[in-house]
C-alpha cells in the first residue's frame, strides 16, 4: 500500500492574464501542512413520495471549490493574495536602485472581477490545479512569542489534473517575529499591546448562470469589504477605552520592519487602519495583570480614501 505524507505536498501559483485562462506557476510558497483545496458535489435529493418508505438515488448538483491556505508572512509570499483579495497594487522603486521597492495594496473600489490566480497543489498522489482562484479573506495573527502567521481562503471556479512540473528553488526564508514589531495607535508608539488579529474579507461569491456546467461561471465581490480585528492589551491608562465608550474613532498601525535592503529601507509588512471604531474594551485579568481583549472595526476614511492600507517593503519589482 503506497502512503502519502503531507511533508511532501508543493504549493505554486501564478497571475492569471485572463480570468480562468491556466497560467504556470510562477511562485512557491511553503505552507502548512492542512493547507488544501476541497472539490465536491452537491446532491439534489428525491424527496418525492411512492407509497414506500424507502430512499431513491439522488442527482448530481453543483460543484464547489474551495481552498484554505496557512503560511507563515514574510515580507513577499502574502503579495498575491493581497492583490486578489483588495485588487489594486502601487509599486515603487523607493530606493532608485533597485534593491527596495515599496507595494501598496488597497481595495480597488471600482473593480467587482479582482485579480486571479492559477493555484497548484501537489500531493504526491496526483497534481491538480485550481484556475480562476480568488482571494475571499485573509486572517492575520501576530503574538508576542511568535511569527507572524496568515491564512487565506480562496474561492475557484474548479479542479483540473495537469502535468505542469513544480519546480520550486528554496530559499532562506525570513518569517517575520514578535520582536520586529512596531505598534502605534492614534500616532503614538504604545508597548501594551500582547497580540493582535486582523481579518479582511471581500465578500467575493460563486456567480452561476445557465451554461452547461456544474461549475461557476464567475467569481466576484460585490459586496462592502469587512476588516475586523483584536488586540490583547494591558493597560496603562483608559484613553482608548473612553474612545470606545464615546464611540469615536482610533487610527491603528502595525508594522513590523527586518533588515536592510538599502539605506533607509528595510524588509517590511505594514498595516494601517486610519479609522478604527472599538466593538468591546472590557476590563479583564490578562495574565494577572488588568488588560482587555479588545475588539474593532475598519470603516472607510474621507481623509485617507480607504479602510485598510497594506503596505510590503522588499526586493520584488512587481506583483
Amino acid at each position: 500500500m503506497a502512503y502519502y505524507p503531507t511533508e511532501l505536498k508543493i504549493l505554486g501559483l501564478g497571475k492569471e492574464t485572463t480570468r480562468g485562462s491556466p497560467v504556470n506557476p510562477t511562485f512557491y510558497i511553503p505552507v502548512t501542512a492542512d493547507s488544501e483545496f476541497e472539490y465536491k458535489v452537491n446532491l439534489l435529493e428525491d424527496d418525492l413520495v411512492r407509497g414506500i418508505f424507502e430512499r431513491f438515488p439522488p442527482v448530481a448538483g453543483t460543484k464547489e471549490c474551495t481552498g484554505t491556505i496557512g503560511f507563515e508572512v514574510d515580507d513577499k509570499n502574502c503579495g498575491y493574495f493581497l492583490l486578489s483579495l483588495l485588487g489594486k497594487v502601487t509599486t515603487q522603486d523607493v530606493g532608485g536602485s533597485g534593491n527596495a521597492y515599496l507595494h501598496t495594496f488597497v481595495r480597488d473600489t471600482n473593480l467587482i472581477e479582482l485579480p486571479s490566480l492559477t493555484i497548484y497543489l501537489d500531493r504526491k498522489l496526483s497534481k491538480k490545479r485550481y484556475p480562476l482562484s480568488v482571494v475571499k479573506s485573509i486572517s492575520f495573527t501576530g503574538t508576542g512569542d511568535g511569527k507572524i502567521t496568515a491564512t487565506a481562503n480562496i474561492l475557484s471556479k474548479t479542479e483540473e489534473d495537469t502535468n505542469v512540473p513544480l519546480s520550486p528553488v528554496w530559499t532562506e526564508y525570513k518569517p517575520f517575529v514578535f520582536h520586529q514589531a512596531v505598534v502605534t495607535i492614534d500616532g503614538s508608539t504604545v508597548t501594551n499591546v500582547k497580540d493582535w488579529s486582523l481579518t479582511i474579507d471581500n465578500g467575493a461569491v460563486g456567480i452561476r448562470a445557465l451554461i452547461g456546467s456544474q461549475d461557476v461561471q464567475n467569481i466576484l465581490a460585490f459586496s462592502k469589504m469587512m476588516v475586523s480585528g483584536t488586540m490583547t492589551i494591558y493597560f496603562e491608562n483608559e484613553t482608548q477605552r473612553q474612545k470606545f465608550l464615546s464611540n469615536t474613532s482610533a487610527t491603528i498601525v502595525i508594522g513590523y520592519e527586518a533588515e536592510l535592503l538599502e539605506p533607509g529601507y528595510k524588509r517590511s509588512f505594514i498595516i494601517e487602519i486610519p479609522k478604527a471604531h472599538y466593538t468591546a474594551y472590557p476590563f479583564q485579568n490578562v495574565d494577572g495583570l488588568l488588560g482587555s481583549a479588545v475588539a474593532f472595526n475598519c470603516y472607510y476614511s474621507l481623509n485617507t480614501e480607504y479602510a485598510l492600507k497594506v503596505t510590503l517593503i522588499n526586493d520584488r519589482n512587481s506583483y
